[in-house]
């Protein structure tokens, strides 16, 4: 089982408290995750409440108070804007994009391309059950690479090499534990599902990537 604090943000958690979660962890080395720039409104909400806003605070302000860094996980981050992206990179953040769940309730397309190419360690996720109404990470997987290409008018961005790394090493890379598994290498834990090709949508299969990204279920 792998664990850590979720404050819910200024709108559900007060800055002192976010600041205690925050030592909590730190304290006993685990990771904190928080929903972060989801929805459009949330964002908002941020910029009104801390005078001054300037490009890349969204983000700032939580390095502020110490939260940034490689033991934190920002879930969605649909509305963070470009000048955010160095300051994920250099902290070390991860990001989980969760494209299905984004899509559905039509919150947002975060800058996932972006923030890849800016050095950020960006994984994959489903968020809940009810937000999404399955847990299937090839889905994920597939929105992922197309919700983007659209967005960029971009067949060439995210790329299927990419979108299996955000599914496997990048996931292991947000618990820290890259090195036991997310790939497979000697040494390694043996962390591998497999597919049977021999179903008439997954045939011809010449390019067993594309095949799990854009064909499998």
């Amino acid at each position: 089982v792998w664990f850590g604090p979720r404050p819910l943000g200024t709108g559900g958690t007060s800055i002192e408290t976010m600041k205690e979660i925050i030592e909590l962890a730190r304290e006993h080395d685990i990771p904190i995750n928080i929903h972060y720039c989801e929805i459009r409104s949330e964002t908002i909400h941020y910029k009104r409440e801390f005078a001054g806003y300037t490009p890349g605070r969204l983000t700032g302000w939580l390095e502020d108070i110490g939260l940034l860094g490689p033991k934190t996980l920002l879930i969605h981050v649909n509305w963070l804007e470009p000048e955010d992206i160095p300051n994920l990179a250099r902290t070390g953040t991860h990001v989980v994009h969760n494209p299905c769940c984004n899509t559905k309730l039509a919150s947002g397309f975060a800058l996932i391309p972006e923030m890849i190419a800016g050095g950020v360690n960006v994984s994959l996720g489903c968020d809940g059950g009810p937000s999404n109404n399955t847990y299937d990470m090839i889905q994920e997987m597939r929105f992922a690479g197309y919700i983007h290409r659209a967005r960029l008018l971009d067949p060439l961005v995210m790329d299927n090499e990419t979108v299996i790394e955000m599914a496997t090493i990048n996931g292991a890379k947000v618990m820290g534990r890259e090195k036991e598994f997310g790939s497979l290498e000697a040494d390694k834990k043996a962390d591998l599902i497999i597919l049977d090709t021999d179903k008439s949508h997954l045939i011809p299969a010449p390019d067993p990537v594309s095949i799990c990204v854009c064909a499998a279920n």
